[in-house]
């Protein structure tokens, strides 16, 4: 071929790849501005954005790092479909930018979730992306930050999608990712966003925190492995130092030696309340009321009590009529622990939790769905088929419920 022909074909090729990078950022705009598109245009738009390269990649990456919600969620479902190199590299740049906002991150795992494979060796860019994911799980250190991501993932990820973006996670994530998945699930079953635990005033521990050095505490114990004063002490001080796992034994351990001592679940509701563990919180305070009554306990922790368990009564009543709160309560754990076995596969174990918060609440449509979903995976459908058909019974278009059953 010629000189001129090869110009020729170097031009028609310039020009083709900038028609379609033109589509691309009209999507872009057109989606900023309210419009949304069907399927076959999705689909043609994805084929613009591969054949366009590299500067759909950078276009797409500055889209989800300074545009519009609508138009940063358009980005994502583009980016992470464009399955490339390149593409994997920019995800990943993104997800290590601190600048980029929590949600977009969330965004962009959520979006990541619905089309990852499932790829034994991965390559470069996908260690790298699962590094990153690491990174975001370890940023987590407090429950309270657990908590708040939870509640962001929640926000952003949508319900039908929650499955397959928590069995990303805990891929990717290990055993670093089920504290979060937990955190998902539990924050899901609670009664109301916004009610009783996260509304409450601090709650104070008692005695006051003072009293031994940790060493001290530490020998004492070990000589009266019963004495539930030191229990409380030693619980006091690790929850002083956020250590909330180790202060919670401790404290469980004083109220099971003195169970008649009301302060003693004042200060389980305090380490539940730093852990934003609802149903415990409320749990802990309906010991502490029945026994601070019958002595006449302190007047201000009795007054804050009562309002935490009339709050949580009434979300319960609100959202699921005729629960018994308490049994919603005693559910929130075991639905946390039965989800986080789901996703990770080990779904004897999830089947197991399932049933065990289906005793405590029959009518609880995501334990049918989730239960339907683990029954399948063990190869019994019939009884998958009806856990399904009861959970959609209950909820009428539960997205999990009704994908399942099409699958079953």
């Amino acid at each position: 071929m010629g000189r001129k022909g090869q110009d020729r074909g170097e031009k028609t090729n310039v020009s083709y790849a900038l028609s379609h990078l033109r589509a691309v950022a009209g999507s872009l705009v057109a989606v900023r501005c309210g419009s949304g598109f069907d399927g076959r245009r999705r689909t043609r738009l994805l084929g613009s954005a591969r054949r366009a390269g590299p500067p759909a990649v950078r276009l797409l990456g500055r889209a989800i790092g300074t545009g519009a919600d609508a138009e940063a969620a358009w980005a994502c479902w583009l980016l992470v479909r464009l399955d490339d190199a390149l593409a994997r590299r920019e995800l990943a740049r993104l997800l290590a930018d601190r600048s980029l906002a929590d949600a977009r991150k969330a965004a962009l795992l959520a979006s990541y979730g619905e089309v990852t494979d499932a790829r034994t060796r991965p390559s470069r860019a996908e260690a790298r992306l699962d590094g990153e994911v690491h990174g975001l799980l370890d940023s987590l250190r407090t429950p309270a930050e657990m908590d708040d991501a939870a509640a962001l993932v929640l926000a952003q990820v949508p319900p039908d999608e929650l499955d397959a973006f928590c069995a990303e996670l805990s891929l990717r994530g290990g055993a670093r990712a089920e504290a979060l998945v937990r955190a998902i699930a539990s924050r899901a079953m609670r009664p109301l966003a916004g009610s009783a635990g996260d509304v409450a005033a601090p709650l104070e521990a008692v005695p006051p925190r003072h009293g031994p050095p940790r060493e001290a505490l530490r020998e004492a114990l070990h000589t009266a492995p019963d004495d539930a004063g030191l229990h409380t002490a030693f619980g006091l001080l690790l929850l002083d130092q956020g250590e909330l796992s180790r202060a919670t034994f401790h404290l469980e351990r004083a109220a099971a030696i003195a169970p008649d001592a009301a302060i003693h679940h004042w200060n389980l509701a305090v380490v539940a309340q730093r852990g934003r563990r609802q149903g415990r919180m409320y749990l802990a305070l309906l010991a502490y009321l029945e026994r601070a009554e019958r002595a006449r306990g302190h007047k201000a922790r009795r007054r804050a009590a009562r309002a935490v368990v009339v709050a949580y009564n009434a979300a319960v009543r609100h959202a699921l009529p005729g629960v018994r709160p308490p049994d919603l309560a005693r559910g929130e754990d075991i639905f946390g622990r039965a989800y986080a076995a789901l996703v990770a596969g080990d779904t004897g174990a999830a089947a197991e939790g399932f049933l065990r918060v289906l005793k405590l609440v029959p009518a609880h449509a995501p334990s049918w769905a989730h239960l339907g979903t683990a029954y399948a995976q063990l190869g019994m459908r019939d009884e998958a088929r009806d856990c399904l058909e009861r959970a959609l019974s209950l909820q009428p278009g539960t997205a999990t419920a009704i994908r399942r059953l099409e699958e079953v």
